[in-house]
């Protein structure tokens, strides 16, 4: 698809707005001095009828035609404009002409003569050309008046071009918007300049602190493998060394067991170091949730909860390595949609996360072996460690995971903890 320029649309829509003022304002433009003209027409005709149609009725009524028809024919002699006919009974002066008929505006006026009612017919010519040459006279004054308007409003125009041009590039990519700061002419870009540069600020922030975030969790998770590793083949040392405890040396036996004893301490005190149980509550979900928005721009996460409040107890950075890890697996999954739902239910005794997506689904017969240490579906460098260690994680929190998944429908991830 072809880009627009953004200042060359501009452009072209000021053009366009002024061209299409330019029609319906000439057609205002005539009709108002048609209608002027009309209405200084009728003003004039009655001014003419005042001035004659008392005099027409007194000849008319003492029978002196003589005069009313050499006073009429003065007046219409004197103008091509302007003429005058007189009607009373079957009297007609002068008589009419059938070609004034189709070029000339008419006005009756009524005449009162012996009980007898006659009419003054005040007759103008259509003032086709004077109006033609006043709508001429308005448009080349109009264009006159309205040309350093529109040159004003496409220099305004121009003049936002090259500071919205850098603008644009500079934002092209994170690190020249950082990296440059301009004080723009136009204080609209200067506010938005501020704003995606407090934006981007934050969000290199918070990106951070969701890195640092997933790196302590990964340490937790390292850790708490190598600890829970660690245990079996200590006891399993132990039972070897109570059984051969005859047949070495008393101090070499205190000895083992005693670097045994202090492997399985260092261990505990470290796992017991990177877990910090707490109360977690729906505030600190959102709060999560809002980081992984940010990491994930194109991802739409829909929180939707009951009225019962929403709060467990569990290791703050152990979890949010969980739910991290099903958002990704949610993202990665998700083809067309993407979306995901999560979904916050609680009762009495316990509270239930389910993460819902749209995605392209797991098969029922690799359903049940998903969770299985070394085992992964829909990933080439999967190594079977994420559901796994998130279903030891909620376990230790004295909770469990259950995936359910129908293949080019979507998963759901249920998980409940108690209160």
């Amino acid at each position: 698809m072809k880009n627009k320029s953004l200042i060359s649309e501009i452009d072209n829509s000021t053009q366009k707005i002024l061209k299409s003022i330019f029609p319906p304002y000439i057609i205002f433009l005539v009709l108002v001095l048609v209608s002027l003209s009309f209405v200084h027409i009728y003003k004039t005709a009655q001014i003419v009828n005042t001035n004659f149609s008392s005099n027409i009725s007194y000849w008319l009524t003492v029978g002196d035609r003589f005069q009313l028809e050499r006073a009429v024919s003065q007046f219409n002699d004197a103008s091509d404009a302007w003429s005058i006919n007189v009607m009373l009974d079957t009297y007609s002066f002068p008589l009419k002409s059938s070609s004034l008929e189709s070029h000339y505006l008419k006005f009756n006026f009524p005449l009162e003569i012996g009980g007898r009612t006659g009419k003054l017919e005040v007759r103008s010519r259509y003032p086709l050309i004077e109006i033609f040459i006043l709508t001429l006279i308005t448009l080349v004054a109009s264009v006159l008046v309205l040309k350093p308007i529109k040159k004003k409003v496409l220099s305004i125009v121009k003049a936002f071009e090259i500071p919205l041009n850098k603008f644009v590039s500079q934002l092209s990519t994170q690190e020249n918007y950082q990296a440059n700061h301009y004080d723009y002419e136009f204080k609209e870009l200067n506010k938005i300049n501020l704003a995606v540069g407090n934006m981007l600020s934050e969000n290199s922030a918070q990106k951070e602190k969701i890195r640092k975030i997933e790196d302590e969790l990964l340490v937790t998770d390292i850790v708490k493998e190598v600890s829970h590793d660690l245990k079996s083949p200590l006891m399993l040392q132990k039972m070897v060394l109570e059984d051969i405890k005859e047949q070495i040396d008393e101090s070499d036996y205190v000895l083992l067991m005693d670097s045994i004893d202090r492997i399985q301490g260092i261990s505990s005190r470290v796992l017991k170091t990177h877990t910090k149980m707490t109360v977690y509550s729906k505030d600190a979900l959102e709060e999560f949730i809002n980081f992984k928005r940010l990491e994930k721009q194109d991802f739409e996460i829909d929180i939707k909860c009951s009225d019962v409040p929403f709060s467990v107890v569990v290791d703050k950075n152990r979890f949010e390595s969980v739910m991290s890890n099903l958002l990704n697996n949610a993202y990665e999954a998700s083809e067309n949609e993407k979306k995901v739902e999560i979904l916050l239910e609680s009762n009495s005794n316990t509270s239930k996360i389910s993460v819902i997506d749209y995605g392209k689904g797991i098969p029922k017969k690799f359903l049940e072996k998903i969770g299985s240490k070394g085992f992964s579906f829909g990933k080439d460098d999967g190594h079977g460690i994420g559901i796994y260690s998130a279903i030891n994680t909620i376990k230790s929190f004295g909770g469990n995971m259950i995936i359910e998944s129908v293949e080019n429908i979507g998963t759901k991830i249920h998980i409940t903890l108690p209160n």
